[in-house]
């Protein structure tokens, strides 16, 4: 049987659960994150996409910076079922992507949402209250 990225991530939870999966510096210092820390953020963001009208198989793309907020997001599109979408890292938010316009040159991809780590992470928020 073949094995989803999913699969091969919650197979490194229940065997490094506790350890060290991403590191990001934060206020001067590298601040851990727990592969359990991880998929617990992966599937917040994964129900809140859910949540915002996203369904299996829905192309969706992640604008972003390479971070834990990225990694954690594309992980969430995981946990939804969503299809990821690259963009390329040449994109800026302000010129190329603008809501609630996509532009011709990701017309062709078939993409149905552009989505930020910054954005989940208040959305991650709001949830919890």
């Amino acid at each position: 049987m073949k094995k989803t990225i999913i699969d091969l991530f919650e197979a490194s939870v229940r065997k490094y659960g506790a350890k060290t999966f991403l590191l990001e510096k934060r206020h001067h210092k590298f601040e851990p994150t727990t592969y359990a820390e991880t998929r617990e953020q992966a599937l917040e963001a994964g129900a809140g996409l859910t949540a915002l009208g996203i369904r299996p198989g829905d192309k969706v793309a992640i604008l972003a910076e390479g971070s834990n907020a990225w990694i954690i997001s594309e992980l969430g599109l995981f946990y939804a079922g969503a299809v990821s979408v690259p963009l390329s890292v040449k994109l800026e938010e302000s010129n190329d992507l603008t809501e609630p316009v996509i532009p011709s040159s990701l017309a062709n991809t078939g993409l149905s949402s552009v989505v930020n780590p910054i954005t989940m992470r208040l959305m991650r928020s709001s949830m919890s209250l």
